[in-house]
């Protein structure tokens, strides 16, 4: 079964207005994790989790009890289920460099995470303007609802004050504008239809 131009189209559209949806997640998550990042950074500051390191000791089941330290290899061979384990350092006798190059490794990685924050901004501002562009009035509100915010047919319905059949009919126009200007745009050659 071969799909017509206009199918092709339709679905072409929908792809690139499912791009708004994975953006929103992205930026989402992204948010999220820049938060976290800055609790690490400000728990990073302070001379309990600025320490000298590692110092080889294990910690896990054994035949001396369950969590005591253990400097025996052979029981480290024999019990997988051991993990390694930072040590207690009083707070007096932390290294210095530790926190500061902790504190440096969470600042680029907190900038890494905004500027693909910015990239996912990008898609989800370029996708409203194509919308803006295809679709005027009620057509484009309801293709924004339907598509952008995820809305049900019967919900856009009561926002809108429609029947969910004169929905469906406005969603599907709007859909089919937007189809056409995405048509129209890769044959001009924006680079936005080249993603699709």
């Amino acid at each position: 079964m071969t799909m017509t131009t206009e199918q092709r189209n339709l679905e072409r559209a929908r792809k690139r207005l499912s791009e708004y949806k994975k953006a929103v997640k992205q930026l989402q998550y992204l948010a999220d994790r820049i938060e976290t990042l800055e609790v690490q950074v400000t728990r990073s500051t302070k001379p309990h989790d600025a320490n000298a390191g590692w110092t080889g000791l294990f910690v896990g089941r054994s035949k001396y009890g369950k969590g005591k330290i253990v400097t025996d290899n052979s029981n480290e061979i024999d019990n997988p289920r051991m993990v390694m384990t930072l040590p207690k350092i009083n707070p007096g006798t932390p290294d210095p460099k530790v926190g500061e190059k902790l504190l440096a490794g969470l600042i680029d990685y907190q900038l890494d995470y905004e500027k693909q924050a910015l990239e996912a901004l990008n898609v989800c501002r370029a996708i409203e303007r194509e919308i803006d562009e295809a679709c005027v009035g009620i057509w484009a509100v309801a293709l924004k609802y339907r598509y952008l915010e995820d809305m049900s047919y019967r919900r856009i319905g009561q926002r809108m004050n429609y029947s969910a059949t004169q929905i469906r009919r406005l969603i599907d126009e709007a859909l089919w504008q937007y189809s056409e200007k995405m048509a129209q745009m890769a044959q001009n050659g924006a680079p936005t239809c080249d993603i699709i």
